[in-house]
């Protein structure tokens, strides 16, 4: 490469990372719009609302042609079980609700169980290759298992294992098996917030210390 080449390159990386980082920004945004109206609802004496947001993002600029005629790309899923050394642990909520089929907007496909009472999931696939899984909870009456705020590992890993499944089915699907996506995670809870295993048995619940909203630090995955 000689030099003209060299700073041509440069300008393109980063011209798309400037893509990159102003869609992960109008996504942050979205959902720090969303956690402030279900944060100024009247409170109900229970656990405050969450917004548990994962959002994918192909690293270079794609379209899927007349997508929402293409409900084939739509990933289905259900609850599943991991592993965690030899023991097994469940991961039913929110994943169950994963089999639902999409609604069609302006290119886009999109589902959302979370206007329902005690909250529920949100998906989005758009026509840029944008995916994103989300768990939105309200503010909620009292529960049995106390008034703590609180979040389990099973509804992370459920929108986790759902978006990487999207995206999944998009490299196989439209043969993108060289398109590469960044991955963003984030959570938007009130202070403190608890985070557990179950609520039976001896798993300890931790709390998350760093202030909220957390975002993780962006990823690429890899092809599963």
């Amino acid at each position: 490469m000689d030099v003209r080449e060299i700073k041509d390159l440069t300008l393109d990386l980063a011209r798309t990372g400037d893509r990159i980082e102003q869609i992960f920004q109008e996504r942050r945004d979205a959902s720090a719009t969303l956690f402030r109206e279900l944060l100024s609802a009247p409170n109900r004496g229970g656990p405050g609302p969450l917004v548990l947001r994962a959002t994918a993002v192909p690293m270079t600029l794609q379209n899927i042609p007349e997508i929402t005629s293409r409900q084939e790309l739509w990933w289905r899923g259900n609850a599943f079980t991991m592993m965690i050394g030899s023991e097994k642990y469940p991961c039913g909520y929110p994943a169950t609700e994963f089999n639902d089929l999409p609604r069609v907007r302006l290119r886009s496909l999109v589902a959302d169980s979370s206007s329902h009472e005690g909250g529920g999931s949100r998906r989005l696939l758009r026509g840029d290759g944008l995916v994103e899984f989300s768990l939105v909870h309200p503010k909620r009456a009292p529960l049995q298992r106390g008034t703590v705020h609180r979040m389990y590992i099973g509804w992370l890993m459920s929108v986790v294992v759902g978006i990487l499944a999207q995206i999944n089915r998009l490299r196989e699907d439209l043969a993108w098996d060289a398109v590469e996506f960044g991955l963003e995670l984030e959570i938007h809870g009130p202070e403190p917030l608890t985070v557990r295993w179950t609520d039976t048995g001896h798993s300890e619940p931790r709390t998350i210390h760093s202030r909220l909203p957390l975002l993780f630090p962006q990823y690429s995955p890899n092809r599963i």
